[in-house]
C-alpha cells in the first residue's frame, strides 16, 4: 500500500491508528481483568463491525476481517425467551466425534470462500452445524422448524445466533418473506418473538 499522499489523508491515518491502539488497550484490560473474558471475545465482531473472524494467538485475541463480495441482508428472529449462555454451554459434549469436527471444518472454509466469491447458493450448506446447535435444539426444540421455514422462503444460509435464542437468517434477497416465514414458523410452535 502507498503512504498518504495529503495532510487530511495523513490525519484520517493518524486517528484510525490512534483508535485501534486505543480500542487494542481497552480490550486488552478488558479481558484481562474480567473472568468472563470469553465475553469480550464474543463481543469483537460488533466492536469492529463487518464479518470478523476472532481467534486467540499467544494469549491475545485478534480479529480478521472478511471482505463481503455480496450484498447480504440479515434477519433477526428474536424470541421472547432466553437460554442463557452458561445452561447452553452445559450440555455440549466434552469430546466431538472425529466426523463432525470434519464436517465442521469444512463448512468454515466454505463460508469463508462463499463470503468471498458471491456464492450465496453455498451459504444454505455453509451455515450447518453439528457441533452445538444439535445439542441445543433440546431447550430450543421449534429451532429446526423456523430453520426450515427461512430457507423454504428463500434464506440463502441460517443459524443459531452464538448460544441462542436468536436466530440469523442470511438473504441476497426476499428478506421480508423470509423474516415473516420464520415468525409464522415460530407462532405454530407457540412462540412469541420478534424480527429484526
Amino acid at each position: 500500500k502507498h503512504a498518504p499522499s495529503s495532510s487530511s489523508e495523513r490525519s484520517k491515518a493518524i486517528r484510525y491508528m490512534c483508535y485501534g491502539f486505543i480500542l487494542a488497550v481497552l480490550l486488552h484490560a478488558a479481558i484481562t481483568l474480567t473472568v468472563y473474558h470469553i465475553y469480550v471475545a464474543d463481543g469483537l465482531p460488533a466492536i469492529f463491525g463487518g464479518c470478523q473472524i476472532v481467534f486467540q494467538a499467544n494469549g491475545q485475541y485478534r480479529h480478521s476481517e472478511i471482505g463481503l463480495a455480496m450484498p447480504l441482508e440479515t434477519v433477526l428472529f428474536i424470541p421472547e425467551f432466553e437460554m442463557p449462555t452458561e445452561e447452553g454451554r452445559s450440555i455440549l459434549p466434552t469430546l466431538i466425534p472425529r466426523g463432525d469436527a470434519i464436517h465442521n471444518l469444512s463448512r468454515v472454509a466454505l463460508l469463508v470462500n462463499s463470503l468471498k466469491s458471491w456464492r450465496s447458493d453455498s451459504l444454505r450448506w455453509a451455515t450447518q452445524d453439528r457441533l452445538h446447535q444439535p445439542y441445543r435444539q433440546a431447550i430450543f426444540p421449534a429451532m429446526g422448524k423456523i430453520f426450515d421455514a427461512a430457507l423454504a422462503a428463500g434464506a440463502s444460509g441460517v443459524f443459531l445466533s452464538g448460544s441462542g435464542s436468536t436466530i440469523l437468517a442470511l438473504c441476497s434477497d426476499r428478506s421480508h418473506q423470509v423474516g415473516q416465514a420464520m415468525l409464522k414458523a415460530g407462532t405454530k410452535e407457540g412462540l412469541k418473538a420478534k424480527i429484526i
